[in-house]
């Protein structure tokens, strides 16, 4: 068996596998590629710079980071992706709907293993500095749907269940993995 001889070189052939270029518009494809790249830039940075020390002890990265990013990413459907205009945010191109999965996913797992609001800051201030870096040809559009006054939460459970007439579950609602940009409509779900 020959290894990968770069962390890329293991988590690039699994997003090609399962984002397929054929699935997807040229812009969308164009984000899917800069997804390992931009990933393995952030966690390099979180890790080199966000060091372990007696009261942060907890602070090492390593490659369950980037799996557990990773992860996240996959579990979104290619439907969801493409229709991510109708889902809830409206005027959100798919490209832009990605950018924002990967803004959440490492914030999710970088940002919540922090202790401090300096350090969560800093992790949101590097987030944003890879997202400029990487996804320059959406900084608008991003600028525009990720401010920092706007929310956005990818969840699994916005879905109903399907109930009889007596409120009796007959069906349990598929798990999909899609965004949600209203507070209200979260607390009331």
């Amino acid at each position: 068996m020959i290894l990968p001889l770069s962390i890329e070189g293991i988590f690039r052939p699994i997003i090609k596998h399962l984002f397929k270029e054929k699935q997807f518009t040229d812009e969308t494809n164009k984000v899917i590629n800069t997804l390992t790249t931009a990933t393995i830039g952030l966690w390099n940075k979180v890790k080199n710079t966000m060091l372990p020390t007696p009261q942060k002890f907890h602070y090492v990265f390593n490659m369950r980071e980037l799996s557990r990013i990773f992860k996240g990413i996959l579990g979104v459907k290619k439907e969801t992706i493409n229709s991510a205009s109708t889902v809830g945010v409206a005027n959100m191109k798919p490209e832009v709907f990605l950018v924002g999965l990967w803004r959440h996913e490492c914030e999710r797992v970088f940002a919540d293993k922090m202790i401090t609001s300096k350090d969560k800051d800093t992790i949101a201030n590097y987030i944003n500095e890879m997202t400029m870096d990487h996804f320059s040809q959406l900084e608008s559009e991003i600028n525009d749907k990720f401010s920092a006054d706007k929310t956005f939460l990818f969840l699994d459970f916005l879905r109903e269940d399907v109930k009889n007439d007596e409120g009796a579950v007959e069906q349990l609602a598929e798990k999909v993995y899609e965004v949600i940009n209203n507070l209200e409509k979260l607390r009331a779900r």
